[in-house]
């Protein structure tokens, strides 16, 4: 994910300096100035967050393994107690 926002950095300073040229100040009318700025800020809050973006994901698959043991220790109780109930009484 990082590498996406590393991307992002690198095209907004391109397009920056490419706004100071002459052809590119006329590209979109000093567009690319704008475009340039909001790419930046793009990539500088996602590299920030790209941390955080990590240690979510691994905690969420720690807490996913753990609900799926929980479930799955719950469906063999089900189980056993319901062949225990469809056993005969002897008499």
């Amino acid at each position: 994910m990082r590498k996406l926002f590393k991307i992002l950095g690198l095209t907004s300073i391109i397009l920056v300096a490419a706004s100071f040229t002459g052809p590119g100040s006329e590209i979109l009318w000093g567009g690319l100035k704008p475009l340039g700025a909001v790419l930046f800020i793009a990539s500088f809050i996602g590299y920030l967050l790209a941390g955080e973006y990590e240690k979510y994901d691994a905690e969420h698959q720690r807490r996913g393994s753990k609900s799926e043991g929980r479930e799955r220790s719950d469906d063999k109780r089900e189980s056993e107690a319901k062949s225990l109930a469809r056993e005969p009484a002897m008499t």
